[in-house]
């Protein structure tokens, strides 16, 4: 839930900042950037909010439950078998505590556990959202599949490589680029 409120604040913050580089020329004309700048790291604030009650819960809330869980789980043990009457022998306790130690080892990967399932539960939400919104209309959007406008490269029958060497690229590539 946290996790999920620090994301929503982030993404708030990164569009703000992204409306602040597509208006710079607007920004610098009116003199609004101690504004904005103020304005960004305010969100920024809320966001750390979020991001540090999620910190807080996770290093000192399910760590230190984790971490003394399977001491807990021992003390728990060893005193039901003392109630039960049973008689302690050194092979029966360094047994248990043998197979108390391997259990402590699994539940302290718990709380790593429980965070990356949170994680994970808000970026699936979060891809369940955006899979989930309507498709855009090609026509409202100016785009095309055979786009000639001005300031289009249109590419035909080109090849990419990441191979530096100009000696080994294709020569075949049709390039046909309009300025604005």
């Amino acid at each position: 839930k946290v996790y999920g409120k620090t994301i929503a604040m982030a993404d708030d913050r990164i569009k703000l900042v992204n409306e602040a580089l597509q208006a710079v020329r607007v920004l610098k004309m009116y003199a609004w950037e101690i504004p904005f700048v103020k304005k960004i790291r305010a969100m920024r604030e809320k966001e750390l909010v979020y991001l540090r009650q999620h910190s807080f819960l996770f290093s000192v809330g399910l760590n230190a439950v984790f971490l003394q869980l399977p001491y807990l789980i021992q003390f728990g043990c060893f005193t039901t078998y003392y109630l039960l009457g049973e008689t302690f022998y050194p092979w029966t306790i360094f047994t248990a505590i043998q197979l108390f130690q391997q259990l402590q080892q699994q539940l302290t990967q718990l709380p790593n556990a429980v965070s990356q399932l949170s994680q994970s539960k808000v970026a699936a939400q979060r891809i369940t959202k955006f899979l989930l919104l309507d498709e855009l209309d090609a026509a409202n959007t100016g785009l095309t599949r055979n786009s000639t406008a001005r300031g289009t490269i249109d590419l035909r029958e080109a090849s990419f490589t990441w191979d530096v060497d100009p000696a080994t690229l294709e020569k075949n590539a049709a390039v046909k680029a309009e300025a604005d």
